[in-house]
């Protein structure tokens, strides 16, 4: 009877605890890069800010009043702020501009 050797069967935790820095993933043609990214950010930007108006008009008469739309009026705040970050720094420091634009 002879034994079969044991293989190393690699696991998310092994994994998480090793010393070894992975790399982050590069972007290819195929995810669109920088632009695709910014465009992403604009719409989330208009559909966060849509929302926050949208249940503006709801807390200020136009609708229900209770602490749902309240909470839905403060995360689509929440989401504005983290979308207009997110937009900012896509166009950072060095970030190419068109020559019309006013510095």
């Amino acid at each position: 009877m002879s034994q079969t050797p044991l293989r190393a069967v690699a696991s998310p935790v092994a994994a998480a605890a090793s010393p070894i820095a992975v790399a982050k993933p590069t972007k290819t043609a195929k995810s669109g890069g920088i632009k695709q990214e910014r465009t992403w950010a604009k719409n989330a930007m208009v559909g966060s800010l849509g929302a926050l108006v949208l249940t503006g008009f709801m807390l200020t008469g136009g609708g229900r009043r209770d602490k749902s739309t309240r909470l839905a009026h403060i995360v689509a705040g929440v989401a504005l702020l983290g979308t207009s970050y997110w937009h900012t720094t896509l166009y950072g420091p060095g970030a190419q501009r068109r020559p019309d634009s006013i510095p």
